[in-house]
């Protein structure tokens, strides 16, 4: 059952990219899954893995958004192995030539640790697209 999920969210019209967002150590099961599907659903972090960026201020901002209680300068984000945010701030060890190849890959994975408890939760997504926007935008039903 997981595969066909898999299947139909890459088998949407003008999509390129799957997004897995995973969240770690998050104070409870619901929190980790309420953030996971914020950033999973945000059209801007959507729009900028279309575009190949691996813009970690959209991920922060639909953390944001869940108004959960977690602290901020706790927030580790890496795109695939590639850190971008440690302690809630741009990270020191962001590695460009590797980053850069990493997002055009078809799977893109967003590990959010929130390092304020055990639990972790997986949202599968898929990226916002040009070619999505003008498919959907000329269909008449």
């Amino acid at each position: 059952m997981h595969d066909l999920s898999l299947q139909v969210i890459k088998d949407g019209e003008g999509v390129s990219k799957l997004i897995r967002v995973n969240v770690f150590n998050a104070r409870t099961k619901k929190q980790a899954k309420k953030i996971g599907f914020s950033i999973a659903n945000s059209p801007l972090v959507k729009t900028a893995i279309a575009g190949e960026d691996a813009n970690w201020g959209r991920v922060i901002m639909a953390i944001g958004k869940t108004e959960e209680n977690i602290n901020q300068n706790k927030i580790k984000v890496s795109f695939g192995n590639n850190i971008v945010c440690e302690d809630g701030s741009m990270s020191k060890k962001i590695n460009i030539t590797k980053l850069d190849p990493y997002m055009k890959n078809t799977t893109i994975d967003i590990n959010v640790k929130l390092n304020v408890g055990k639990f972790s939760h997986t949202v599968y997504g898929n990226d916002l697209t040009f070619e999505y926007l003008k498919i959907n935008a000329d269909y008449r039903s």
